[in-house]
């Protein structure tokens, strides 16, 4: 597979490698900054037994968070072109999305993991039979899988033809994240709705025609 097949593959392969790794960073620093204010939310919890509660609703939150910004930068690119204001918005779009969505899956692992070594006290059953730790499991299967597909050796080893379809799991990614936090005792419902439901509100501006599609019509 040549360089230019695995681009019409996997939009970001567009990027150079100095954007590609500059935005990463600043993924990686604000999910540090994140993490690290959660980490300090749990070390003044006077209680030691949620503690881990803290930091494993924290991670959760935050994972959640980068996952829908990913669902929200194509709509976002779109309005920002349609309204002049980052020309080049489209064009870096799928860079900020591919570093959104690993982060949201390195994020769940970590949520996973602190849930399983803390509330969970290791116990693997829960994961089966409790429904929101079920819609967890298969949130988190689903992000690994398009964290594994995410780069590009990956790809290609695998010879991969169906790249965009594959990530449009992140939506199913998604709905089991928006099942997880209704169904769990510890999340706000009302938090979860308006959290889920502002991020559907951008997604619609996914629709929104680009100035090229928008010139084509008016000449048409």
């Amino acid at each position: 597979m040549n360089s230019e097949s695995r681009s019409q593959i996997n939009p970001s392969a567009h990027a150079a490698p100095r954007p590609r790794r500059v935005v990463a960073r600043v993924v990686a620093a604000c999910s540090a900054v994140g993490l690290a204010a959660i980490g300090i939310a749990a070390v003044i919890e006077p209680w030691a037994e949620t503690r881990a509660l803290v930091i494993a609703r924290g991670s959760g939150w935050l994972a959640c968070g980068a996952l829908l910004t990913s669902l929200c930068i194509t709509p976002l690119s779109r309005l920002a072109e349609r309204l002049t204001v980052a020309p080049r918005a489209r064009r870096l779009a799928p860079v900020v999305r591919r570093a959104l969505g690993m982060a949201s899956a390195w994020l769940a692992l970590l949520h996973a993991a602190v849930s399983l070594a803390g509330p969970l006290d290791l116990e693997l059953l829960p994961l089966a039979t409790w429904p929101h730790l079920r819609a967890g499991a298969s949130a988190l299967c689903v992000l690994l899988l398009l964290l594994a597909t995410s780069y590009g050796s990956v790809v290609t080893r695998l010879r991969l033809t169906m790249f965009r379809e594959l990530h449009r799991l992140a939506f199913v990614a998604a709905a089991l994240v928006l099942q997880h936090a209704l169904l769990s005792a510890y999340a706000s419902r009302q938090l979860v709705l308006g959290v889920f439901g502002a991020a559907l509100l951008f997604g619609l501006l996914r629709w929104l025609p680009t100035k090229g599609r928008l010139a084509h019509t008016e000449f048409k």
